[in-house]
């Protein structure tokens, strides 16, 4: 694919419909009122920088989200634009104002190239640090040695080194399914999973979601199976890298706590990374503010659906 995945017309034409809406909602520059603003304290304006903080974070972890699932039904359909499920996903995205750039470069992603038809090459970056911490990181990059190089002297900075971890991990797919109807219980679903060969475990968290854990080679089949036998909806689908119980590491303290965070943050900030999974779990003596630095930017830990 040499070119950058079209938007089907009808999704182009929403997208210029936001665009506009977007553009009328633009706030007015002169203000209405001549009151004097106090100059003591601060707290609005500090209320209202954190308030814009956190929805910023959540945006970007809807786009992040979105764009793996355009990504994994673009690998599942080989990119063809006439797929029922991709057409789908860019569709959710346009409507929840993803940029199309970046719908594009998912689309494109999921064939593991670049918007301009460049080969994406997959990597697998283990790390260890600390006291007995793993962390693997899928990585696609243009530039291997490159990409390699950088995450390497991000890992030296955080007293980590790179060597062979995978024996900590298991390799799973992971669906996250919404159901049409509030009155689907998790009995129901598990009924008409496990009959499936590739299925390892169905959960139900606390946000009205149903996550399902099936073997790699089966995660369409399951995907597609429940979907239509019990009408729910795919809204996440990835492999990814879960801790084995026997290779837990429990962040016992702050400054662990610190060092993990900054890391993975780290690693984050390059842009060729995907996804880190790590095998900590949260320790006995760690405050909920520490654990919730750690866990926030993790795709997987010990304990979490």
């Amino acid at each position: 694919m040499n070119r950058a995945f079209p938007i089907p017309t009808r999704l182009s034409s929403a997208w210029r419909i936001s665009e506009l809406a977007a553009s009328l909602n633009r706030p007015c520059l002169q203000p209405f009122s001549t009151t004097a603003v106090p100059l003591a304290g601060h707290n609005k304006w500090s209320k209202i920088k954190h308030a814009k903080a956190a929805s910023d974070l959540k945006k970007g972890a809807d786009r992040g989200t979105l764009t793996k699932l355009i990504s994994a039904m673009s690998r599942n359909c080989g990119g063809s634009s006439n797929d029922t499920d991709l057409q789908k996903a860019i569709a959710t995205a346009v409507k929840a104002h993803v940029p199309k750039n970046l719908i594009e470069a998912a689309v494109a992603r999921g064939q593991r190239k670049t918007v301009t038809g460049e080969h994406l090459h997959p990597i697998t970056f283990e790390i260890l640090i600390r006291p007995n911490t793993a962390i693997i990181v899928d990585v696609e990059t243009e530039r291997k040695l490159h990409t390699m190089q950088e995450l390497t002297k991000i890992v030296k900075k955080h007293d980590g080194v790179v060597t062979s971890v995978q024996y900590n991990f298991q390799r799973l797919g992971r669906l996250v399914l919404t159901a049409k109807s509030e009155s689907l219980k998790l009995d129901r679903v598990m009924d008409e999973a496990f009959p499936l060969d590739a299925i390892v475990d169905v959960q139900e968290p606390e946000d009205g979601t149903f996550v399902v854990m099936v073997e790699p080679s089966g995660i369409n089949a399951a995907g597609s199976k429940l979907t239509k036998s019990l009408q729910m909806e795919v809204v996440e689908s990835e492999i990814v890298w879960m801790p084995k119980d026997d290779s837990v590491s429990a962040i016992e303290s702050r400054k662990e706590a610190e060092n993990v965070a900054s890391l993975v943050q780290g690693l984050r900030e390059c842009p060729e990374v995907r996804a880190v999974f790590t095998n900590v779990s949260r320790g006995t003596e760690l405050g909920d503010e520490e654990w919730d630095k750690v866990a926030n930017k993790l795709d997987t830990f010990h304990g979490c659906v």
